[in-house]
């Protein structure tokens, strides 16, 4: 399976670790996970989301934008912090896709700079 959302420090920071060739669908679901895990909270939720094992991802942005909206809108959204991808086209592309959405969010390379990030916002 391409998506994998999981409770990281439940139940306030979730990762979504995506592989392979991502599709709209695979998209799709992970919106659907993220959302249903964020919908019961009263704080902030952060996700952290592992872009390492990506090797295609859909470039309709506004489809991706459209599949997203739910979790991207949702008023306990956090921070999205993506790691992991090192493709410039693919970090553009998140990179858009999060500037429309109006969204905290940050791109790291590494795994442990993005857990650094999250340590100094849990922290606060």
């Amino acid at each position: 399976m391409p998506v994998d959302v999981h409770g990281y420090l439940e139940p306030y920071v979730i990762r979504a670790c995506f592989s392979g060739e991502v599709s709209l669908e695979d998209m799709q679901q992970a919106a659907a996970l993220l959302d249903a895990r964020i919908a019961p909270q009263t704080e902030p939720v952060h996700v952290l989301i592992d872009l390492t094992d990506v090797s295609a991802y859909p470039w309709n942005l506004a489809a991706v934008n459209a599949i997203l909206k739910p979790y991207l809108g949702h008023r306990h959204t956090g921070w999205t912090i993506f790691y992991g991808q090192k493709e410039p086209l693919i970090r553009y592309a998140a990179n858009v896709l999060m500037r429309v959405s109006r969204i905290r969010f940050r791109i790291f390379d590494t795994e442990p700079e993005a857990l650094h990030f999250l340590q100094e916002i849990l922290a606060r």
